[in-house]
């Protein structure tokens, strides 16, 4: 990790440097970028030719972009109570790919832009609502594990879920442990199944087995949620007519 922010430094020195991969270290600086890599918000490619990390300018405007799909402009939102990201997560002694996080799924209601030709400098969030979602968050988000075993679906599926949007995730501290783990709120949960069912949770709600529900789906020529991608997962007013 070290090692990669000092060669990221050492990138930024040099002329040609990707201007978004620039505006964004600059934005939070190399720790907190190197925070994003860190808890799996963006990847270098990998190569076996270049020493140095690079990273696909893809998945840098995207991160941009999801950032900004929960922004509203306000030029005049500069009051004290409001701060930058890094400053923000000083206050309050988070990681900055909490906050990013959190800015991405739309948890924080009162961020927004003072200038967004800026990027991520340009956004400004209040220390005491983000203190606040991390109090809740850290009290009852659910793992990856936890979310395998009350859907039955295996670990690589729960990542997809929460890749494809179905399952909006943050990046908190295990109560258990204290440790960084990716995280969903129980009521986020609650809103999937709502819309979606796995074979588990849907025994669990008709109160039958597994193996009746599979029959049922079969039985019934029932198709798996086109919004899945292939996963094993089902309309909710579908699947509990079987």
């Amino acid at each position: 990790m070290q090692d990669m922010r000092f060669r990221l430094r050492k990138d930024l020195s040099q002329q040609g440097a990707p201007t978004a991969l620039c505006r964004i270290i600059a934005s939070l600086g190399v720790k907190g970028f190197g925070s994003l890599v860190h808890d799996g918000i963006l990847s270098p490619i990998k190569s076996q030719v270049y020493v140095k990390p690079r990273f696909d300018m893809v998945d840098l405007d995207t991160l941009m972009a999801r950032v900004q799909r929960h922004m509203h402009p306000n030029l005049a939102c500069r009051s004290a109570e409001f701060a930058s990201i890094p400053k923000a997560c000083f206050e309050v002694s988070c990681a900055t790919s909490t906050v990013i996080n959190l800015l991405m799924d739309g948890h924080l209601k009162s961020a927004a832009w003072t200038h967004q030709g800026k990027g991520l400098a340009g956004i400004v969030i209040d220390p005491v609502e983000l203190k606040s979602k991390l109090a809740s968050f850290s009290k009852t988000g659910l793992t990856i594990e936890d979310l395998r075993d009350r859907l039955g679906l295996q670990y690589t599926q729960v990542k997809k879920l929460i890749a494809r949007d179905l399952l909006p995730a943050f990046t908190g501290r295990k109560s258990s442990s204290g440790r960084r783990a990716v995280l969903v709120d129980p009521s986020d949960l609650a809103a999937f199944l709502d819309d979606f069912q796995t074979i588990r949770t849907a025994a669990a709600r008709l109160g039958i087995s597994e193996n009746a529900v599979r029959a049922g789906i079969s039985n019934g020529s029932i198709v798996r949620a086109p919004d899945g991608g292939g996963l094993p997962i089902y309309r909710t007013a579908v699947i509990i007519t079987i």
